[in-house]
């Protein structure tokens, strides 16, 4: 606050990300949103309990397509995410949600910097989901999804989360965490 009255900045935007603390309260504050942070625990050894009934019978359907996983981190791949996470804005987007964009100049950074992976659901040749992973000693940071209305269709997102969960836990990372969410935001938390 110091230092945006004494440098003339006139809006300040303070947000966390994967953080367990929270922001104190700002002298001049006009909004605060609240926003919960949900992470898989890796070390449970059994994974396949903590996914839902509804998420289980998706997993399937998705085995039964013939969907495989893919990981990559080369830079056109990213192109291909940034479509895929277009149409799943899209779709938000004509249900009524207030959806931001995102593009190509904020994700194809973490694969140039080899600070992220893509973790795909593939099927017949065919990019069905793709999620952007950054990647840390510890664990990975669910940072963007897209899917194809195709991929819906199949189960191929809910496929994709657990298979990155089954990897990391595979490679002994400790913890994946999915993001976060407001608290109306019901999917996240399911």
């Amino acid at each position: 606050v110091h230092f945006c009255t004494k440098t003339g900045v006139w809006s300040l935007s303070v947000n966390t990300s994967a953080s367990s603390g929270s922001i104190p309260v700002l002298t001049g504050e006009v909004s605060r949103r609240s926003r919960y942070e949900y992470r898989l625990d890796l070390k449970e050894s059994d994974l396949r309990k903590r996914v839902s009934a509804h998420h289980r019978r998706n997993i399937k359907r998705a085995q039964r397509a013939g969907v495989a996983l893919d990981r990559i981190s080369r830079e056109e791949a990213g192109r291909e995410h940034v479509g895929l996470l277009k149409a799943s804005m899209e779709r938000r987007r004509k249900r009524g949600e207030d959806v931001r964009n995102s593009d190509a100049d904020k994700i194809l950074p973490y694969l140039r910097e080899c600070a992220a992976e893509l973790f795909r659901a593939v099927a017949h040749g065919k990019v069905l989901s793709s999620i952007l992973v950054l990647m840390a000693p510890q664990g990975g940071y669910y940072q963007s999804a897209g899917t194809s209305s195709e991929g819906m269709a199949c189960g191929a997102s809910h496929f994709l989360v657990y298979q990155i969960a089954k990897t990391l836990q595979a490679e002994n990372k400790e913890r994946f965490n999915l993001g976060g969410a407001q608290p109306e935001n019901q999917g996240l938390r399911q």
